[in-house]
């Protein structure tokens, strides 16, 4: 798993420094003997804009030989399996939101609304997990129709115990990025989520077959 690339924030000089250092991430991660090469940072895959993640996904196998994609794109096929086509988004970092929603309505994707907040890059796993919650529930409320899904980006975000609660609420599905950690698995499961979606579950494949989603009572 690639994350941040040692960004100290989300502005364009850090990640254009931090894109730069990717070539040298996936070299140092197949030197180790890695089978499977994953990319996180929404802003960071969606920043050279629309179709970006599949050219991350090129480099990955130029470069270490392996199969890989990003969170993004795990996400999308994730919200494509549950047939969302119009969505809100939430994030910790608004000022990033308008990239990233150029970025999803370029894969066919309506985003209704983005909410987000203005906090620092190493403060964002530090945030409540119910600040995920109410942002969600304030950018279905404030959008203009109803939402198919939610897309909660940023997996620093301690979005994934409230999913299930967020799902119950709203009544429909909430994807958030991902189960990556056998501990953030059971952290799922005790909060009542029935759909996983992460690496931990299963690699990226195409709908509709989408095995990086499983229910909890089969796995």
């Amino acid at each position: 798993m690639i994350t941040s690339l040692g960004k100290k924030d989300q502005g364009a000089e850090e990640t254009e420094k931090a894109l730069g250092r990717l070539d040298q991430a996936i070299a140092d991660l197949a030197a180790v003997g890695a089978d499977y090469i994953c990319v996180a940072s929404s802003p960071m895959v969606a920043y050279r804009g629309p179709g970006a993640d599949r050219e991350i996904i090129s480099q990955i196998r130029k470069i270490a030989k392996v199969p890989g994609s990003t969170t993004t794109t795990v996400a999308m096929d994730a919200l494509k399996f549950f047939g969302a086509q119009r969505i809100v988004l939430v994030s910790p970092y608004a000022s990033q939101n308008e990239k990233v929603k150029v970025f999803l309505e370029a894969e066919g994707f309506k985003v209704l609304h983005a909410k987000g907040l203005e906090a620092k890059l190493t403060a964002i796993g530090r945030l409540p997990g119910s600040l995920a919650y109410r942002l969600a529930k304030e950018a279905v409320q404030e959008a203009p129709e109803r939402p198919q899904a939610v897309y909660i980006a940023g997996g620093l975000l301690r979005a994934t115990g409230q999913v299930a609660l967020l799902e119950q609420d709203l009544g429909i599905p909430v994807v958030a990025e991902g189960i990556e950690t056998a501990s953030e698995k059971e952290e799922a499961v005790r909060a009542g989520c029935e759909l996983l979606q992460g690496f931990l579950i299963g690699r990226p494949a195409a709908p509709p077959e989408g095995p990086g989603l499983a229910g909890v009572r089969e796995s």
